[in-house]
């Protein structure tokens, strides 16, 4: 039976007010550093506006998960919107009456990343509260596109107008602010047949690997979750150490960018292409996903991604002109969607009574690595200069990624095994399977749903909690 069509005009009112969202804090954002340097400040000041956008927000994400279990989705994100509406017109004001701007552009960011905290968690609540589990899948490949789609319109437009005046990029971060709050109000409150269940009928817990009940009533139910999945575990981890250094990478290009003469419009046009190619990751992923899995497992297919990043940061390095290392760095992001969309997929069986914790927690750990890379990124290029801070970022991360293969070396080898076996015709592809018969025992295959033997739990819906930053 097909699905009723009700929830689709309500999921393209969230999906058009976030859109429009993230175009005005990624201009915005854009527009902070360059403005820091135009006005004399050094690399340092501008890593700690790009932190302050950041840091304040992770110190509330786990909060954020439990609230966004507890309570009303839609009127959580109602009161975020209209917080940082009234934040960024605040500096807006600033920015036109004040001898010292630069002070409301760190509150302002401090208070926008606050915002945005509870904002994207209750809103991954909201997605699978609107979309049928049929068409989850289709909807998460949308909303992964919503953030490159962002990232390609709202970099060049936040270096052109501040290029034009430099209040304009603020300006319209007001203006989509609005905008978000209007289609937001638009969107529908959860029906009560959908509605957490209550005490007197309590939804099943179901044990963990372990065999211990899964903690849902605590607010560490998350990192209790994803510390004991050898997948996630491995996946955060490496996606949080390279997210630090992509927030080192990219200040540094935009300080070499600027020092070559590069025009903020132009430096804005050559950060687009993180934005085009996570668009194209995005569009072309879940497909790519489901060829690359089909004989091996997540596991493999990720490891490939974060070698690529490998590549890619070397190439950074070896760059003389900025805009070489601009285009280097951003086809991270085209690989970068591709884990996004392997995570989404995988945890499609997190039961709904911890999935806030789960995407709070994630969201807690590869946020603060951004956050601490923005913070660190300034210092690195003021004591090494960016050619050699670009060497010990291409040096770190073939580390990080070196380790997390010796980790999942037992996995990895399945998967090159699988490979030589062929793959009948009629062999349904499925991107996540129950632990395969051949592999090792003693390996746990990182997949959270039943330990082998134990029924398939209904109605788990995958969610989007992109690990990997485009900041």
């Amino acid at each position: 039976m097909s699905p009723s069509p009700a929830w689709r005009t309500p999921f393209r009112y969230l999906l058009a007010g976030s859109a429009a969202s993230r175009v005005g804090v990624i201009s915005a954002s854009t527009a902070s550093p360059l403005l820091a340097l135009s006005l004399g400040s050094s690399a340092v000041y501008a890593g700690w506006i790009a932190a302050a956008g950041t840091l304040p927000g992770l110190l509330v994400h786990i909060p954020a998960g439990h609230f966004a279990d507890l309570l009303d989705r839609r009127r959580l994100m109602l009161v975020s919107q209209t917080v940082r509406c009234l934040s960024t017109a605040v500096v807006l004001l600033g920015l036109f009456f004040s001898d010292h701007p630069l002070r409301f552009l760190l509150v302002g960011a401090a208070i926008e990343g606050i915002c945005a905290a509870f904002y994207h968690v209750a809103e991954v609540k909201a997605v699978r509260d609107l979309v049928p589990d049929e068409e989850l899948e289709g909807a998460l490949a949308l909303n992964e596109a919503r953030n490159n789609v962002a990232l390609v319109f709202g970099r060049p437009v936040g270096g052109w107008t501040f290029g034009l005046h430099y209040t304009l990029p603020y300006a319209l971060n007001t203006l989509t602010s609005l905008i978000s709050l209007f289609t937001l109000s638009r969107v529908p409150a959860r029906p009560k047949d959908e509605a957490a269940p209550s005490a007197a009928s309590p939804e099943p817990s179901r044990p963990g690997r372990h065999g211990r009940d899964e903690p849902g009533a605590g607010i560490w139910a998350g990192l209790d979750r994803i510390w004991r999945d050898a997948f996630l575990r491995n996946v955060v981890l490496v996606c949080a150490l390279a997210n630090f250094l992509f927030q080192i990478t990219i200040l540094m290009l935009v300080i070499k960018a600027h020092s070559q003469g590069y025009s903020s419009t132009q430096i804005g046009l050559y950060m687009m292409t993180t934005g085009v190619s996570g668009l194209l990751g995005s569009l072309a992923g879940p497909r790519l996903v489901r060829r690359a899995t089909r004989r091996g497992t997540p596991t493999a297919f990720v490891a490939c991604c974060f070698a690529l990043w490998v590549v890619l940061l070397w190439g950074v390095w070896a760059a003389g002109p900025a805009v070489l290392g601009l285009a280097a760095w951003g086809l991270c992001s085209f690989f970068g969607s591709l884990v996004n969309i392997v995570l989404a997929a995988y945890q499609a069986q997190v039961p709904a009574e911890i999935l806030g914790k789960v995407t709070s927690t994630s969201k807690f750990i590869t946020t603060g690595a951004v956050s601490l890379g923005a913070l660190s990124s300034g210092y690195a290029v003021e004591a090494f200069g960016p050619d050699t801070t670009a060497f010990a970022v291409a040096v770190c991360i073939t580390a990080v990624v070196a380790v997390s293969a010796w980790n999942s070396r037992a996995e990895l080898r399945h998967a090159l095994t699988a490979l030589r076996r062929p793959v009948a015709k009629a062999e349904p592809v499925i991107l996540l399977a129950a632990p395969v018969a051949e592999a090792p025992p003693m390996v746990d295959q990182g997949r959270p749903g039943p330990d082998p033997g134990e029924p398939e739990e209904a109605g788990r819906r995958p969610d989007a909690a992109n690990a990997v930053s485009r900041r």
